[in-house]
């Protein structure tokens, strides 16, 4: 969490008993931000993140992947997991919703 705060201020508060509040307005301005992305922005992005993600030797070797299946404006998931099981990878993913 640390490496995303942009100055010592914000770094030094997050050290303190409001660690949970800095971390709730982060969330809260993150959601913000996706919110206001356009459905060619969030492709965009996906895919991006999908070749990243996809790049990584760890992920190339793993033989079995956990992620989630994304909503509201969230990176495409269901892209990666797709890629993964036309490489006769394992997905695994959660039930958060």
């Amino acid at each position: 969490m640390l490496a995303i705060l942009k100055d010592k201020e914000t770094a030094d508060r997050v050290k303190g008993d409001n660690a949970v509040l800095i971390k709730d307005e982060i969330r809260e301005d993150m959601r913000a931000k996706r919110r206001a992305l356009s459905k060619d922005e969030v492709k965009i992005k996906s895919d991006e993140i999908r070749q990243r993600l996809l790049g990584v030797e760890r992920v190339k070797q793993a033989k079995t992947i956990c992620t989630f299946i994304s909503a509201f404006k969230e990176p495409d998931t269901v892209e990666i997991i797709k890629e993964l099981w036309e490489q006769d990878k394992n997905c695994c993913a959660d039930n958060r919703y």
